[in-house]
Formats: C-alpha cells, structure tokens, sequence
C-alpha cells in the first residue's frame, strides 16, 4: 500500500475513491464511511477556512495547489503534511504525504546547528572555518573581536586576508589538506594591518577539503 493518502472527489467534492492509507488516517476502517460524503462533513475543520473554496478552485481553472499543513493534535502530538491537489476529470485529486518525522529532523538540526553556534561564538579562542575553495564560512565572535573584521564583511572572503604572509596560509592549507591537521606558530594580519601571533590548529571536517581553525593569540 501507498505510504501517501490518496483521495478522488467528484465536482461538488463528495468523495469517489480513497486509499487505505487514508482510511487509516481519518481514523476509519471501510471505505462505505466515506465514500459519498462530502468532505466538509469528513473534514468540519476546513470550514471557514478558505480551503474548500480553493479546491473548488482548483476544478474550475485546472490550476495545482501544493501546501504544507499544520494539524495541532493534543493526544497525539503535532502533525505536518504535505497536500497536493490538482483536477482529475470533472473532479478533484488529492495526495497527501505526512512530513511529520522530517519536520521534526529539520527542527532538531536547526537546534543542534544552534547549539553548536552558541558554543563557537561563547569560544574564548577564534574560531574560523573555511570551505573547499578556501573561503570563509565561519568566523566567531572572538575571531570579529581579534581581526577587527564584522561577519557580514569576512564571510566569503580568501583566509589569506588573515595571514601577514600568504606563503604561511598556503603551508597550513596544504599540510592540513594532506595529513588532516596543522599545529603551529603563525603570524595573522588584522584588519588594520596589524601583525599578530597566534598558536594555529587546523583540522579537516570531512573527507572533503572544509576546514576548522582555532587560533589563540600569544605574546613575543
């Protein structure tokens, strides 16, 4: 059986043909409990807000409408859906597909992705990544406050524009590149031009040439 919910309706959207899926979604085990309704008296909640009307719609131009769904339930807890509906014939198809596991994957990315932010930038040490082209990715607050450099203005930019010899940028690049890390003393350039030494770890962050860079200010 299909994993989407599918359901045919005729022009005055009474139901024709609906799937197990849905049956199984709508809380129904025979088809004869919905097929011949209309979907206002299976689905009271759309009333009043605006959706019938848009299907109706959809029958009379022909023209898709693709949305995301929101169904707040108390008991079993919040449900996403994905709604597709688009004419079939005189009537109206109508596939949904629950998104509800991949929402809830998109939010836990996003609060681990914010977690991890928060632990960069509250780094005492500059924190910077770069990407495979070896352009600025990540700069954390520390790195701003040392540089002398905002994000918005840093980020995208060569790291080059970090060391007082791009020579220097280039070693670290390629030893990190081929044996995974950097470890070292180095000297950076601020942005109004002033020298720096720092304490230099550079680390690979896949198997692509992405990179991480912790430096830590040292004194001569």
């Amino acid at each position: 059986s299909s994993p989407d919910s599918f359901a045919l309706l005729d022009s005055e959207l009474n139901f024709v043909e609906v799937n197990k899926t849905l049956l199984k979604f709508l809380g129904k085990t025979k088809e004869e409990e919905i097929i011949g309704k209309n979907l206002l008296d299976i689905n009271p909640a759309i009333k009043g807000t605006g959706r019938y009307e848009e299907y109706l719609e959809v029958i009379k131009t022909g023209k898709s409408l693709f949305r995301d769904d929101f169904i707040p339930d108390p008991k079993f807890g919040d449900v996403h859906l994905n709604m597709r509906t688009f004419k079939v014939s005189d009537g109206l198809g109508i596939i949904v597909t629950d998104i509800t596991e991949h929402k809830k994957a998109e939010e836990a990315l996003r609060t681990a992705q914010k977690y991890s932010r928060n632990i960069i930038d509250s780094s005492l040490d500059m924190i910077i990544s770069v990407g495979e082209n070896r352009r600025i990715v990540e700069f954390n607050h520390s790195a701003q406050e040392t540089f002398g450099y905002g994000r918005d203005e840093i980020i995208d930019k060569h790291i080059d524009i970090l060391y007082a010899d791009t020579k220097e940028g280039e070693k670290v690049y390629e030893t990190t590149r081929k044996s995974g890390q950097f470890s070292g003393e180095i000297l950076n350039k601020r942005k109004n031009g002033e020298l720096f030494y720092s304490f230099l770890s550079s680390s690979t962050q896949s198997k692509t040439e992405a990179s991480r860079v912790s430096l830590h200010p040292i004194g001569h």
